[in-house]
């Protein structure tokens, strides 16, 4: 079979068969967030974000336990 006859046999498959769906990419039937990739994007960010939060407010406990400051209020003489 030449080069020809295959794609002259493709092209009347395609138009026996009313487009082949089944050929068709599946990109075509997905949402447009799943396509960019946003419910991906989201979750990465949302996870940066808890892990910046919850670091911060680590860090500010270790810092106040390690630098307390006491308020003694001095006697004046």
């Amino acid at each position: 079979m030449t080069a020809l006859d295959l794609s002259v046999w493709w092209i009347e498959y395609v138009i026996r068969h009313s487009g082949a769906s089944h050929m068709k990419s599946v990109v075509q039937s997905i949402a447009w967030y799943q396509y960019y990739l946003l419910d991906v994007l989201a979750t990465i960010i949302l996870s940066i974000a808890v892990f910046l939060i919850l670091s911060t407010i680590i860090a500010r406990k270790i810092l106040s336990f390690v630098f307390k400051t006491t308020n003694v209020k001095e006697k004046k003489s």
